[in-house]
């Protein structure tokens, strides 16, 4: 099995069985996440074999919503990864949702296992920019890893195909078994 020094992860993370809250001008059906794609629960995501994906020395950029960082965190262990830091997207949009707050950001967790050296690069650690389509990350990101990072690529829950990257997802033709 192909070893990878770069795994970039947005997992379909599901939030305790429940929607998330509506804008008032949705429609129900459009709230549920699962309205865009399957999710997993977080036991489902840990399950997954990413260790056997990773060479020694490997980084994960792992994608997490505000409301789940903790279960992001737990993910990290669970893949044999340790935290290091991370970068937040601000969502400029005035379109935000929330139970407690109006959550306008997502995070990029960086973590690292084997003897990975810091990257030293002068990016910032918090990025603005619109949302776009439901759960697209920002062209940004990839320009970032793509700078910072050598080795081997792939990205997990992948929706389209990346020149230098492999892919594993139920939206593109996947190349990796997991």
């Amino acid at each position: 099995m192909k070893k990878y020094n770069v795994i970039y992860a947005d997992p379909a993370w599901k939030y305790n069985n429940q929607s998330p809250p509506c804008l008032p001008k949705k429609q129900p059906e459009t709230c549920k996440i699962e309205y865009y794609y399957p999710t997993m629960t977080i036991a489902e995501i840990k399950a997954l074999d990413v260790p056997s994906l990773c060479e020694k020395d490997c980084v994960l950029f792992l994608w997490a919503t505000t409301p789940a960082i903790q279960e992001a965190l737990e993910v990290v262990k669970a893949w044999g990864f340790k935290y290091k830091t991370m970068i937040t997207w601000e969502k400029t949009n005035n379109d935000c949702m929330g139970y407690w707050f109006r959550v306008c950001t997502e995070h990029l967790i960086v973590a690292v296992k084997g003897n990975m050296k810091a990257f030293r690069d002068m990016e910032r650690t918090c990025y603005h920019e619109k949302r776009g389509k439901h759960s697209k990350k920002p062209e940004h990101f990839y320009e970032t890893i793509e700078r910072v990072t050598t080795g081997n690529r792939i990205e997990l829950f992948a929706r389209q195909k990346r020149e230098g990257w492999d892919v594993w997802g139920n939206e593109v033709e996947s190349s990796v078994a997991l």
